[in-house]
């Protein structure tokens, strides 16, 4: 049993996950078509590469529920897993195993496109799902939030993905993201947004009461004025001791024209005018 590497337990009526502490080698573990709730006790598989538990509690309501201590556990070996027509309604739990590549969920319950695409961007190896079945794929846009979200994705639903779409589909949705990033944290030009400006970079001076105009309540000394909400604002009081500018040279007065005299000629210029051959 210690160097048993596949194992088939399927249509056993089993309930619970048990008994496998001791098979450390096992690669391969069939259990569909039983009754589990919760997918338990696998800190031992330390080599499981394909986990196969669909069509898990038909007679019942409740959902497959995974033991996040068992999910870390299998996340570094881990490649395949079915979890098809278990009532799932999120992958979360799917977020600890990084190195899986191959992932069929088939007719479950999974709704929220954008939730299950924040799930699955974190695995980075990623290349093959199947959501066949879903609510979710009848959704305006849902292979387009997929692919965009899963850089390494590379079939979707049994359909190869298109280089060139995936490429742009992922550049699309990050400018998207970006401009949204942008929205949500440029400040807004009224008196929250002043405030919040100058709090943000802890500029010293009163509450501002507009963005584009800062002024002191009238009983606080000195009053504080500027014509914008930035870095540079100086106090009135502090006006008057300004250096005074530096006295320039003055210009000499230039000649009126009706005197102007060609006593000596200018260096450069011509006493005659030059013929036309030479223009």
């Amino acid at each position: 049993m210690f160097n048993l590497t596949h194992l088939h337990l399927q249509w056993n009526k089993i309930t619970r996950i048990e008994g496998l502490e001791k098979l450390v080698k096992l690669k391969k573990l069939y259990l569909g078509n039983n009754q589990i709730s919760v997918v338990e006790n696998l800190e031992a598989l330390k080599y499981l590469e394909e986990l196969h538990i669909e069509k898990q509690n038909k007679e019942n309501g409740d959902s497959l529920c995974f033991d996040p201590r068992s999910m870390i556990s299998i996340g570094a070996s881990l490649r395949i897993l079915n979890v098809s027509e278990n009532k799932i309604s999120d992958v979360s739990w799917a977020r600890p195993l990084r190195r899986l590549e191959v992932l069929t969920a088939k007719k479950n319950l999974l709704e929220d496109v954008r939730s299950v695409a924040d799930d699955l961007c974190t695995l980075v190896s990623l290349v093959d799902v199947n959501f066949t079945g879903n609510p979710m794929t009848k959704k305006h846009r849902y292979k387009e939030i997929i692919i965009a979200r899963c850089g390494p994705l590379r079939v979707l639903d049994d359909v190869h993905i298109h280089n060139t779409s995936r490429i742009f589909l992922q550049s699309f949705d990050k400018v998207v993201r970006l401009r949204q990033l942008h929205e949500k944290n440029k400040l807004s030009l009224s008196r929250d947004g002043a405030d919040e400006f100058l709090a943000l970079n802890m500029l010293p001076g009163p509450r501002v009461r507009s963005a584009l105009s800062i002024s002191e309540f009238s009983n606080q000394k000195p009053k504080l004025t500027a014509v914008d909400a930035s870095y540079t604002f100086m106090p009135r009081a502090f006006w008057r001791n300004r250096p005074e500018e530096i006295e320039k040279a003055p210009i000499p007065p230039m000649e009126p024209e009706g005197n102007f005299t060609q006593s000596t000629p200018i260096k450069g210029i011509l006493k005659k005018p030059m013929p036309m051959k030479y223009i």
